[in-house]
């Protein structure tokens, strides 16, 4: 929530805004809408 805010994304709206973070060997998704966090997944790549 706070990457996404940092980064000015309408997380309050009704249209969802997806954040992803990719590190060494793992993608991190997370999906907001509305202010929640509706979905996340984690992936470990490598």
């Amino acid at each position: 929530m706070a990457t996404a805010l940092g980064a000015g994304l309408l997380v309050f709206g009704s249209a969802g805004s997806r954040v992803v973070d990719s590190w060494v060997g793992t993608t991190r998704v997370v999906m907001i809408s509305l202010g929640r966090v509706v979905y996340k997944n984690s992936e470990i790549i490598g």
